[in-house]
């Protein structure tokens, strides 16, 4: 049965940085089931835009006199505690939340999947979330990327289930139970937080261990540790390539950007067809499979949902795809995120050179695992390198773009390094080293404004032809 969806929190709530992907999911939540909700952020975009024709009051810019009215504020780890909203709020007294735990105190009033894993776990949620929807489950959906279909990260359902991409990143994800867990992956990433390797797999531990007692936990058994840490799940249900899996993908191909292959569901065989490209596309594909079987829907029917899903933006967005050129942006950063990703683009595209632009993601994550995100690049032909995209990190001269590109260029013996000191330098070295009469994949990488070179460099091809 459908728990009483009555969300107990101070009102009106303040959302300082409202415009982020998970504040603005959250912040819709809280508004369609009829809280008062006000916001504020630094700068304008289509997701504030479309919350202020909601009804929602966002003020841009960051001010003491916001938060004058409000019972409590919201925030993320992206907002410093030096901002004057966050310090005029303690000074009130006011209640002050961390998003993560908001989400958690919404997640309670569903039965909840959540998803987490330092990779795949955006498009994982949204093929859940594409597939209850498809089933006429009318999910409540928290998706860490805007979902083309919806141009959204948030829809509100009149359903049980609520779908939820928690964040491992600062241990968030340890503040709310599931019926379903499902885990992805556990690479080595934001030791910033974890520190060590062991207690980063300690958190997955305790993450798998708080499943619902009569709930399942879903795990991707081509991955060594995963298995290890998901012993203490109550139920778990296995996905992957490898035997033992209870939910396993065989005859995989993939050819032009579509992947093909066969799922055993436990005795069940389906033929399978999905949008998108790439053995980690498959794994999520299966991680859904996996938690429809977990939910005891009709696995055959999520199999036809598959068909038509959409993706979601900056996951192998496709801004051109023809016979001699393809152009594609992906949000990869992360060494498994990369090579996952270029490793599928050289399966679809095999004769073609590929050519990519990488913005590395932080200084901190460039620290803690230098070494692999260099080797992530092994497939490239070309390498354009910007300057790190600190995202609010102090600057650490150990990688400057000059110490990166003789770092990589020493390391990448087949691999043509070159250095770009901004976007528009990287667009045009890009069209400097395109060839018409050679087939050639070129795609940006990195979580930050990367993309636009991409979107540029398309923009310029289109109006050529």
């Amino acid at each position: 049965m459908k728990k009483n969806v009555k969300i107990k929190l101070p009102e009106p709530m303040h959302f300082i940085g409202i415009g982020g992907v998970g504040m603005s999911a959250i912040a819709q939540s809280l508004h369609a089931n009829g809280l008062k909700v006000t916001g504020s952020d630094s700068s304008d975009s289509a997701i504030i835009s479309k919350m202020a024709e909601m009804g929602i009051n966002i003020q841009l810019s960051h001010r003491t006199a916001n938060v004058e009215s409000a019972a409590a504020v919201v925030h993320s780890s992206a907002i410093s505690e030096d901002n004057p909203e966050l310090i005029r709020a303690k000074e009130l007294g006011l209640a002050i939340f961390h998003r993560s735990d908001v989400l958690a105190k919404i997640l309670d009033c569903y039965e909840s999947v959540g998803i987490c894993g330092t990779h795949g776990k955006t498009t994982t949620s949204a093929l859940i979330s594409h597939i209850l929807q498809k089933l006429n489950c009318k999910p409540t959906c928290f998706v860490g990327g805007a979902m083309n279909s919806w141009e959204s990260t948030y829809a509100h359902g009149a359903g049980e289930w609520a779908v939820a991409e928690v964040d491992e990143s600062d241990g968030s994800f340890l503040k709310s139970s599931h019926f379903v867990t499902v885990i992805t992956n556990i690479d080595i990433d934001h030791m910033e937080y974890f520190g060590t390797r062991e207690k980063q797999l300690e958190a997955f531990q305790k993450f798998a261990s708080n499943t619902h007692s009569e709930g399942c936990c879903v795990v991707n058994w081509d991955d060594l540790p995963l298995r290890q840490v998901s012993n203490m799940a109550p139920r778990r249900l296995a996905f992957g390539f490898k035997l033992g899996s209870d939910v396993r993908a065989i005859d995989y191909k993939c050819r032009e950007g579509i992947s093909s292959f066969t799922a055993i569901v436990e005795r069940d065989r389906f033929d399978v067809t999905l949008p998108q490209f790439g053995r980690h596309n498959v794994l999520n594909a299966l991680a859904a499979l996996a938690t429809v079987r977990a939910l005891e829907l009709d696995v055959g029917s999520a199999v036809k949902a598959l068909q038509d899903f959409a993706g979601v933006a900056r996951r192998q967005q496709r801004y051109l795809q023809s016979e001699k050129l393809v152009v594609l942006d992906d949000y990869a950063h992360n060494p498994g995120k990369i090579a996952a990703y270029l490793e599928s683009v050289k399966e679809n595209w095999p004769s073609h050179e590929l050519i990519v632009v990488f913005q590395p993601h932080r200084y901190s994550r460039l620290r803690s695992s230098l070494d692999e995100t260099i080797r992530s690049f092994s497939k490239c032909d070309k390498l354009i390198l910007l300057p790190v995209y600190s995202a609010g990190e102090p600057v650490d001269a150990n990688f400057s773009l000059e110490r990166l590109i003789q770092s990589f260029d020493e390391a990448l013996e087949s691999t043509d390094v070159m250095g770009a000191v901004d976007l528009n330098r990287a667009e045009a070295l890009v069209s400097a080293h395109t060839n018409n009469d050679k087939r050639t994949v070129v795609s940006t990488v990195g979580a930050g404004d990367v993309w636009k070179v991409a979107k540029e460099f398309n923009a310029k091809q289109t109006a050529r032809a």
